[in-house]
């Protein structure tokens, strides 16, 4: 597959498939989102260290994706509610003694078509230490589970929990005719009884039907 010019494509007599790109800006948002949860909780959001972004549902019909985002970070309390009065906070300078490591999972949607998202549930902080990730390393000798893994295990869980209770979305569409190669003067659905024409202009031959 390779990339031709407009004049290329309009001399074509085969089928073609149009492919059009959309782009999500992940790390502004990731910002835009721990920066809320952080402010939420009365924290400052510090240094960013890992993050993870797994797809969940696809809609067809509106264009949306259902994604989960998990991010670790480090954040401390803000100054108003700060237990001291610490030189290194009081200057926004990394502080080892009241910064803190934090993972949220934050469940988003976007919509492809006008580029449109909304946080549906920012969750909410859960503080970890680097000796909760050692511990098992050092009592058991495997590798700890990587915040990746974790994503997409949630996210594996949540897709077949929306699976269980969502409905077909196309149970109520019935296709009664697909040619499109002539207009249709009626279509007739005779399972249901139903049939549909087209209404023709007053003083024309034949009987109006609508």
């Amino acid at each position: 597959m390779q990339m031709i010019s407009q004049a290329t494509y309009q001399q074509l007599n085969c089928p073609s498939v149009v492919i059009t790109q959309h782009s999500f800006d992940l790390e502004t948002f990731t910002y835009y989102t721990i920066s809320a949860l952080c402010q939420k909780n009365e924290k400052t959001y510090d240094v960013f260290y890992d993050w993870a972004c797994e797809l969940i549902k696809v809609c067809p019909l509106s264009q949306t994706i259902i994604c989960l985002l998990m991010a670790q970070f480090s954040a401390r309390d803000q100054l108003p509610t700060s237990p001291t009065n610490c030189l290194n906070c009081s200057l926004k300078l990394d502080c080892v003694y009241h910064r803190r490591q934090f993972e949220c999972r934050i469940l988003f949607t976007w919509n492809m078509e006008n580029g449109e998202w909304e946080v549906l549930d920012y969750g909410e902080l859960h503080e970890y230490k680097q000796s909760d990730i050692l511990s098992p390393i050092k009592r058991c000798g495997r590798i700890p589970i990587t915040l990746s893994q974790t994503a997409k295990k949630l996210a594996s869980e949540l897709t077949g929990s929306l699976c269980k209770i969502e409905q077909n979305y196309a149970c109520n569409l019935r296709v009664l005719d697909s040619n499109i190669k002539k207009s249709k003067l009626s279509v007739a659905d005779h399972d249901n009884a139903i049939e549909l024409c087209l209404k023709r202009p007053r003083g024309s031959n034949g009987n109006d039907q609508a």
